[in-house]
């Protein structure tokens, strides 16, 4: 059965080293940023940094959140066995994000 939820403990520690390469005075409006770019509040994106938010997040939001970090390529590597198994048959591959997932996936 394919899933479409992702472990945010596979996340936090991406979103730790996305959001602590920014100076400390930085690193609040890198969050608000992030989180305003993914469609999520500051304290969604401040709980998973901390490892304390829900224990899983929509593929949607986890796609949204790397590919505003910039690391769609976690999808390949890191966390390939968790995009293997979601079904990805609703995706609009119009998407930025998506369209550079779909073209690495096929090289």
């Amino acid at each position: 059965m394919p899933h479409t939820r992702v472990p945010t403990d596979r996340l936090t520690p991406f979103v730790k080293e996305y959001l602590d390469s920014y100076e400390t005075e930085e690193t609040l409006n890198a969050t608000s940023v992030l989180a305003d770019e993914i469609g999520m509040g500051y304290e969604f994106v401040r709980k998973l940094y901390n490892g304390r938010g829900n224990a899983s997040v929509s593929f949607d939001v986890a796609d949204r959140l790397l590919c505003k970090m910039g690391r769609t390529d976690l999808w390949l590597f890191e966390l390939s066995d968790i995009y293997q198994s979601i079904d990805l048959s609703y995706i609009d591959e119009r998407d930025p994000c998506v369209k550079d997932n779909v073209a690495r996936m096929a090289a």
